[in-house]
């Protein structure tokens, strides 16, 4: 199912193939730039507390759900 703005970071709770599909929708975004600025911040707050980078999984996709890199 699309999601209604460009950008999301999502939250997978599964390791089977349609996990994005069903992952749990973080934050929304107008741009990418956006989603990994808030991606960051969640980031830096993991830091701050001195737990691993990987504790949560975390992914910007796009509105049709799919992985979107770095620009």
């Amino acid at each position: 199912m699309p999601l209604d703005f460009r950008y999301a970071i999502l939250q997978p709770y599964t390791d089977r193939s349609d996990r994005m599909e069903t992952a749990i929708v973080v934050s929304t975004h107008r741009t990418a730039a956006d989603a990994f600025a808030a991606l960051d911040v969640f980031l830096k707050r993991l830091q701050q507390f001195n737990l691993p980078l990987d504790t949560i999984e975390m992914h910007v996709v796009d509105s049709l759900r799919r992985p979107v890199g770095r620009e």
